[in-house]
């Protein structure tokens, strides 16, 4: 029986600081994935989410993404690997100045948006990513999708990879995100969002009335889903009810 689990949140991503959000977020969950700028959010927003995941003793991450702020980072892009290095130096670089200026550490990467499903699924974007990290920092904790191509490069690379599952999405039957333009593709029914999450951690999600095997690390709710802050306090009654501890990965 699983006795704990990393639960993590994308945040940092509204324009003004929304420090009561945050206060809800933060105490329930054990790794902070914070905007780098280039999808939402800004240096103050940053900052400031940083200093409060801080204080409630969350891991910290940088949450990078294509620099396309008109789609919130959720349409993807084609750059060589020039430009591909460049956007990621850019935020990473800045993210890890911000997080120094409050003297903390940047814990994990997790890529956002459209940039985390080209990795899922591109073996050029994933090489690219894999050796770009390499350099940055080698001994970094890199978040993806469980049972992905960027997980299996990731391992084959001796990356320090935390696989990823989501109670607050669908899945496909090859274990990909069903795609946000599906009516059904997010989850934020209470009562279903535990389902999956109790799926999850027992080893399978359920498509289409089929049960397929998967192990995460890590399961993500996102910050921008409706009621988030409402489903993570569910979350957080549920899993100590169960008696299992939410801890970093």
């Amino acid at each position: 029986m699983r006795t704990q689990i990393d639960i993590n949140c994308d945040l940092g991503e509204h324009e003004t600081l929304d420090a009561q959000f945050l206060r809800t977020i933060l105490p329930r969950i054990s790794s902070a994935n914070i905007s780098c700028g280039a999808h939402a959010g800004n240096d103050e927003v940053i900052k400031g989410t940083i200093a409060l995941a801080r204080d409630y003793k969350c891991s910290i991450g940088a949450h990078p993404s294509y620099p396309d702020r008109e789609n919130f980072g959720r349409k993807s892009m084609e750059l060589d690997q020039q430009s591909f290095n460049q956007m990621l130096h850019s935020q990473l670089v800045s993210f890890k100045e911000l997080c120094a200026s409050e003297n903390v550490y940047m814990q994990h990467v997790k890529p956002h948006g459209a940039l985390y499903n080209d990795l899922a699924q591109s073996e050029m974007y994933s090489n690219w990513f894999i050796e770009f990290i390499n350099l940055f920092d080698a001994n970094i904790k890199i978040y993806g999708l469980a049972h992905s191509v960027f997980h299996e490069l990731a391992i084959q690379h001796n990356l320090n990879f935390i696989s990823e599952g989501f109670m607050d999405r669908r899945y496909t039957k090859n274990l990909k995100l069903k795609a946000r333009s599906e009516s059904d593709a997010v989850i934020n029914d209470k009562t279903e969002l535990i389902v999956q999450l109790d799926n999850i951690l027992n080893g399978y999600v359920v498509v289409d009335d089929t049960k397929i095997n998967i192990q995460v690390d890590s399961l993500c709710l996102h910050g921008d889903t409706p009621g988030a802050d409402d489903l993570l306090r569910h979350v957080f009654n549920h899993l100590n009810k169960k008696g299992i501890e939410i801890t970093s990965a």
